[in-house]
């Protein structure tokens, strides 16, 4: 029915284009033909997204640990390397691991499932994260912001700032860029913490990093910011 409704829609659409009307009679007929046609592209796009989502993030070469930025730690903290039998593991573990695993199961996903600590918020990791990996209730955003100065880097800097003045929470920043978003400095905000993970190929939308970001901070609570948002 779908092909259908698409020649429908195109089919009404040309009709009325030739039709005597005025301008703004044309456009109301218009309107309703055209934004099942929009629904239509957009439901095609949807289905594309989840399905390649499952299959490979990549179109391309995979990334190394060189597209990083020069902070990250050498280890990562999470990955589909450290997916084991989650049989007896807390609640919250085994959700992670059924989210995880139909990204996992594609080899060329695997280096995009990697999260990595910034080394020099390794104090306030420790002060958060519990021995299990996760943190309680927190904050997070997502970012790229390879240069200081930079506009998302600035805004996320405000972000950071209003949650530190206005919530006892921490706030989890991940960075997808290769640069370690020079505004956010761990000596002037306490309850930030940063991790960094690898971007995605040109191509796939930048905001499929805030789905990433979620399942990379390990929160048990969480409530997702954007950078444009404050507390």
């Amino acid at each position: 029915w779908l092909n259908h409704s698409l020649f429908h829609s195109i089919s009404v659409s040309f009709a009325i284009s030739r039709s005597p009307l005025s301008n703004s009679a044309q456009i109301m007929a218009l309107l309703p033909p055209m934004l099942h046609f929009a629904f239509f592209l957009a439901s095609l796009r949807a289905r594309a997204a989840v399905l390649g989502s499952k299959s490979s993030f990549l179109q391309g070469t995979v990334l190394s640990h060189d597209s990083l930025p020069t902070s990250a730690q050498t280890k990562p903290l999470l990955g589909c390397h450290s997916l084991t039998n989650s049989g007896g593991k807390s609640s919250w573990e085994q959700t992670y691991h059924a989210a995880a695993e139909v990204l996992c199961a594609n080899k060329r996903n695997r280096p995009y499932m990697e999260v990595f600590l910034d080394s020099r918020f390794v104090q306030q990791y420790s002060n958060f994260y519990g021995p299990d990996g996760w943190v309680d209730r927190a904050w997070v955003n997502f970012v790229q912001a390879d240069q200081r100065g930079d506009y998302f880097g600035l805004l996320t800097q405000r972000l950071v700032d209003s949650i530190h003045r206005h919530s006892a929470y921490p706030i989890i920043v991940v960075n997808f860029g290769k640069g370690a978003v020079p505004d956010l400095e761990p000596k002037r905000f306490p309850r930030l913490i940063l991790l960094h993970a690898r971007g995605l190929t040109e191509g796939i939308s930048f905001n499929f990093n805030k789905l990433r970001a979620v399942l990379f901070s390990h929160v048990k609570t969480g409530a997702s910011l954007d950078s444009d948002m404050m507390m």
